[in-house]
Order: structure tokens, then sequence, then C-alpha cells
């Protein structure tokens, strides 16, 4: 069984970067690049006016927000209270 130092260097036939690869990357990075890039472009279903919008509900007496997630979570998870303000046991 023979040992192999996986921290030597690799040694290939080609080891310097062919100059004709670099080359074609580029014209492949140029060809996926956007031409319009400092227009306005248009997506599917961006012609609805819609706004959206959703219900606010208040926080339940049985809930709380944590200072340090900004989660509205069960008492349940309340861990206690850092600088005065509520924290989750995840925050804790």
């Amino acid at each position: 069984m023979s040992t192999v130092d996986y921290d030597a260097p690799r040694t290939t036939a080609g080891t310097e970067p062919d100059a004709d690869s670099l080359d074609m990357l580029r014209e492949r990075r140029g060809a996926l690049a956007d031409p319009d890039f400092g227009e306005a472009q248009e997506f599917p279903g961006s012609d609805i006016d819609d706004e959206f919008s959703a219900p606010v509900i208040p926080i339940r007496t049985d809930e709380f927000r944590c200072h340090g997630c900004f989660l509205v979570l069960h008492n349940g998870l309340h861990a206690g209270s850092r600088n005065g303000h509520d924290v989750c046991r995840d925050c804790a």
C-alpha cells in the first residue's frame, strides 16, 4: 500500500492556466451580463396594481414581544427581562 502526501503540490502536465480558456470565460461572463442594466425592467405580473395588505392583530394577553429577536411569542417561551425588556429563551 502506498502513502500519499496530500500536502505536496500537485504536478500535472498543464500546470499553467490556459489563456484561451480565460478568454472564453470572459466572453461567457460578458454574454450573461444584462445589457439593459440601467433601464427599468418588466417582470411577469408587474402590471398588477394591487396593494398588499394584511390585518394587524394586537399582541394577546398570553403573548410577549422579544426584545432580542422581535418575534411575538407565547408566554411559555418567556425567559425573563434584560435591561427592562422581555427576552425569549432563545435570546437569553
